[in-house]
């Protein structure tokens, strides 16, 4: 009495398939929303991190310059007072717990360019400053006062280290391949 007991092989199959038809297009286009989502919350994290990175390059970058402008009055003072010494060293070891690698050893080139840590009587005391990870390749740091400084993991191939001042400085893991160390305290 319900019609079924008549139905063909065929009628079953066309039967399955008008059912199947409307199933497979609802089960894709739920894939599909919902690869489409995983895709967008994919692309948004990285946009979340590409931001939160180009945010700390500049927090870093204005903390770098601030760090240069403060420095400048220290290269033109001829006979530093202990509380100038005192204040650049603050200010270098400040600023260097705050930057990265690469702008570490910027700030190192800065400090021996400008003879802020000549040998000798440094201008800046780098006794405990963090700066490892630095790379300083086939560099100059000739006659620099590095002193209880922590180089872990540095990179100063090739870098004139001769007659520096290096005791008490933490080098596990620096790479020093073909590094001048000619003269320099490695107590």
């Amino acid at each position: 009495w319900t019609g079924f007991g008549d139905k063909t092989l065929w009628s079953w199959l066309e039967l399955l398939a008008s059912i199947s038809i409307p199933l497979v297009i609802a089960i894709g286009g739920f894939w599909f929303t919902e690869n489409q989502n995983t895709n967008r919350e994919a692309f948004e994290k990285r946009r979340e991190d590409e931001q939160r990175n180009f945010e700390d390059q500049r927090t870093q970058d204005a903390a770098l310059q601030r760090y240069f402008d403060q420095m400048a009055p220290f290269l033109t003072t001829s006979e530093p007072s202990d509380k100038e010494r005192a204040l650049a060293t603050a200010r270098t070891l400040a600023v260097l717990e705050e930057l990265d690698e690469e702008r570490r050893g910027r700030v190192l080139q800065f400090l021996y360019g400008s003879g802020l840590i000549a040998k000798g009587s440094p201008m800046v005391s780098l006794s405990g400053a963090n700066l490892s990870g630095v790379s300083i390749y086939e560099g100059d740091l000739y006659e620099t006062d590095l002193a209880g400084a922590v180089l872990s993991n540095a990179n100063l191939s090739g870098t004139d280290l001769s007659g520096a001042n290096l005791a008490g400085t933490r080098l596990d893991y620096a790479i020093l391949l073909s590094a001048n160390l000619r003269g320099a305290d490695l107590t």
